[in-house]
């Protein structure tokens, strides 16, 4: 018994010389931590600092200091405008498991940088538009006032974001006709780059735009670190393409293709939630420059004339549309998401392929030439090779690298052709489809050539499978302008985004020929 009072008695005198010693490790520990914390706040700070001092040079322009003025002079009372209350759900919303975003100050700043930018820009506010306002808000500090964070944001939304988020004009029912049409050439690049996948997304009944719209919204931000938005952002303005985030989406995609074949192996119902949640699982610097490569990679293996697409559809320009324009823009579609080619492609994929291979001749010192007219090189830099398959009856007028496949399209016939055609090509090689004739997709000529489409994707496994658009009637248009001058046509095969007033005539004329897929 005195044996047992003897040991609680030790045990209490030396809980009590330990007490102390537990607290002070608590309080050390409770000091290490905000230390932790103050340093990791300092490291973002330092970050934020520069990169926007990297961001200067592409985002200072001579509205700046005016967009400044405008912001300081705004009365800031009256907060409504038709999305008003999406933007106040948005604001409880977005980025809540932070402190920081929960503070009714910043939330009162995010919401006026929003609102005086949608409405001075008749922009219609989509949910999650406030991921790309806060990189923009964080910058803030004594010298550098809300009005430049408004400022330098809205310089960032004009130049660098295409316009996918454009208020529709009253008498049209689509609510955002761009970010519509932006889905469907993600649907387009998709099926060139990876048919499979696309196929499998028709097979289970998913629409493509629940996954991309978030994307598109908040350049990829949503569920992002902060540090790697910054990144992101980063490597986008240092890129000067406003269209590159299409190439990004495809990129996210296409490196998470045997996670996407595995998944739908597994489960299919689990495919939704893999393309809402599971594909855009950025941790890293690292792993965002390998995805921004990739995506280079697969622009450069896309045609021009996507590219050229996309100019055509104005997704940059900065001017109001007009009614006519936008209602365009809601027209167009391309049937069965097939990339269209313009003949301007196969014609310059061939010269520079001819090329090439060609070999120079080395002219001798003595040897006397007389003066040739400079031929004027186009500007094109695809590397890949482009073969031709001639459905059509016609032999165009100028040379091209093609294949011819019997008519009327018989299935076992023709498979046995393609076949053999396919031999004697490299799987890399793209493969474009001549038709006789382009008016109608329910003609017998169009139908024939996509189900030669769809066999090269799936009985063979090609990818870069594509359609001439406006088929042999096109083609010859173009040959016929093409002989009769050459070099001054070669100047203006495809819309020059550094000179867009050189592109009036070649976009009336395009824009008509785009409207035989309406």
């Amino acid at each position: 018994m005195e044996n047992q009072q003897q040991y609680q008695k030790n045990e209490q005198e030396e809980n009590k010389e330990q007490t102390p010693k537990n607290q002070s490790d608590t309080q050390q520990i409770q000091q290490n931590q905000q230390s932790q914390q103050k340093q990791q706040i300092q490291q973002q700070k330092q970050s934020e600092e520069g990169t926007f001092l990297n961001w200067k040079k592409y985002l200072f322009d001579e509205n700046l200091l005016t967009e400044v003025l405008k912001f300081e002079e705004w009365d800031r009372k009256d907060l409504n405008f038709p999305e008003a209350n999406t933007l106040k759900k948005d604001l409880n919303r977005t980025r809540n498991e932070d402190p920081f975003f929960k503070k009714e100050k910043t939330q009162k700043k995010l919401q006026l940088i929003a609102t005086f930018y949608c409405k001075q820009n008749y922009v219609n506010y989509q949910q999650g538009m406030l991921e790309l306002v806060i990189p923009f808000l964080l910058l803030e500090r004594k010298d550098f006032k809300l009005s430049k964070c408004y400022a330098y944001f809205s310089s960032f939304m004009n130049n660098f974001y295409p316009k996918f988020l454009i208020q529709k004009p009253l008498t049209l029912t689509v609510e955002l006709p761009f970010l519509t049409l932006a889905i469907q050439f993600c649907e387009i690049l998709l099926n060139y780059h990876c048919p499979r996948i696309y196929t499998i997304l028709q097979e289970c009944d998913i629409n493509l735009s629940l996954a991309v719209t978030s994307w598109i919204v908040t350049l990829f931000a949503k569920d992002t670190k902060i540090q790697l938005v910054y990144e992101i952002f980063d490597q986008f303005i240092k890129k000067k393409q406003p269209n590159f985030v299409f190439y990004l989406i495809i990129g996210l995609i296409y490196q998470n293709q045997q996670k996407i074949y595995d998944t739908v192996e597994e489960d299919e119902d689990l495919l939704l939630q893999l393309f809402n949640k599971g594909l855009k699982n950025l941790q890293n610097k690292q792993q965002i420059s390998e995805w921004f490569q990739l995506a280079e990679q697969i622009q450069q293996n896309t045609p021009q004339s996507f590219e050229h697409l996309l100019n055509i559809c104005d997704f940059n320009k900065k001017s109001v549309m007009s009614q006519n324009e936008i209602q365009f823009i809601l027209n167009f579609q391309v049937y069965n998401r097939f990339l269209p080619l313009y003949p301007q492609e196969i014609y310059i994929n061939d010269y520079i392929q001819k090329e090439k291979k060609s070999p120079k001749k080395e002219q001798k010192k003595d040897e006397k030439s007389s003066p040739q007219k400079p031929q004027i090189k186009p500007k094109y830099d695809k590397n890949f090779s482009l073969t031709v398959i001639d459905l059509s009856k016609k032999q165009p007028k100028f040379p091209l690298k093609n294949e011819k496949i019997s008519q009327p399209f018989n299935k076992k016939s023709n498979e046995i052709i393609i076949k053999q055609i396919l031999e004697n090509i490299d799987k890399q090689t793209h493969i474009c489809l001549l038709v006789q004739n382009f008016q109608n997709q329910n003609d017998p000529d169009i139908q024939e050539a996509f189900e030669i489409l769809k066999l090269l994707q799936n009985e063979y496994g090609r990818q870069y499978v594509s359609i001439l658009l406006g088929g042999f009637n096109q083609y010859e248009n173009f040959a016929q302008k093409i002989n009769k001058d050459q070099n001054k046509y070669l100047q203006n095969l495809f819309y020059d985004t550094n000179n867009p007033l050189n592109n009036h005539d070649l976009i009336l004329e395009q824009k008509s020929q785009i409207n035989i897929f309406s």
